[in-house]
């Protein structure tokens, strides 16, 4: 969803590092390889993301500390569903220490679940999957990040999988927003994209294409390079329906670039296919 998801590693930490630290030397070094893959993670740098969280878990096994290896664990975990790295992300999900399914981080793993199950585009696994996470939200308490990121998640679930019945999640995502003591862009933006969803199920291009363009400007103005990827390839879908050939490759290879630059290897090929197949028309 976004990139404060990976900041479970300090929010779980119960430090952080500092010139009066008295803890031993080996939780200091730990909590210093997550915070750097965390700057490297926040920065788009997912191959050296991966290098200090694989690293930070080998430390922490050096010394048997369980909550230091879940954190790793699960950081590891959001850097491989960043590039679309789904074996990768099912094996960390496979070999999660096994104190990790406990009230701490249950709900972690949980969404981490639906999140991979989004990222194979199985949609109604996902959809499945999010169900007890969504049991838990009150929607009658001012809306928090983590409210509006699971209405944002079962939006999108609801318009894939039910493109013709009206979604519950996007009204009552529409609803919380609604209740924001200020506009957030950042959710407005995600609003837009679903909007243009809807819009593209009724074929209704132009008012599509506006509003993800409204959602790229903002994305292009916080250098949120997924973001910027994933608006392009929708738009380029939205030119393929209409038989716009070139304006479609125009905004794949755009994509491409972006894809190529974060190293998402599984994305890239998608694309590269797409072109290929665009370049017979």
């Amino acid at each position: 969803m976004n990139k404060l998801l990976i900041l479970i590693a300090l929010l779980c930490l119960g430090g952080c590092v500092n010139s009066g630290d008295k803890r031993p030397e080996a939780y200091l070094k730990g909590e210093t390889l997550l915070q750097q893959g965390l700057d490297f993670y926040k920065n788009d740098d997912f191959i050296q993301a991966q290098q200090k969280f694989s690293a930070a878990l080998v430390w922490y096994q050096s010394f048997d500390n369980t909550k230091g290896i879940t954190l790793a664990q699960l950081n590891l975990l959001e850097t491989a569903l960043a590039v679309n790295d789904f074996s990768q992300a099912q094996t960390l999900l496979n070999t999660l220490s096994p104190q990790a399914d406990n009230d701490e981080y249950s709900n972690k793993i949980k969404l981490l679940q639906v999140k991979l199950a989004v990222q194979q585009q199985h949609y109604s696994v996902a959809l499945q999957k999010l169900q007890p996470l969504l049991s838990q939200l009150d929607l009658t308490q001012p809306p928090s990040d983590k409210l509006l990121n699971l209405l944002v998640l079962q939006a999108k679930l609801e318009i894939l999988t039910q493109p013709q019945r009206a979604s519950a999640g996007l009204q009552a995502l529409q609803t919380a927003l609604a209740g924001l003591a200020s506009p957030s862009a950042y959710y407005q933006a995600l609003l837009n994209q679903l909007l243009a969803q809807l819009a593209v199920n009724r074929q209704d291009y132009a008012t599509a294409g506006n509003l993800l363009n409204q959602a790229l400007v903002y994305y292009q103005t916080q250098a949120n390079r997924r973001a910027i990827a994933s608006c392009l390839e929708q738009l380029a879908t939205i030119e393929q329906n209409q038989q716009h050939w070139q304006t479609a490759k125009l905004y794949l290879h755009k994509a491409l670039l972006i894809r190529s630059w974060l190293k998402d290897s599984y994305k890239s090929n998608v694309l590269q296919q797409q072109l290929q197949w665009l370049s017979r028309h």
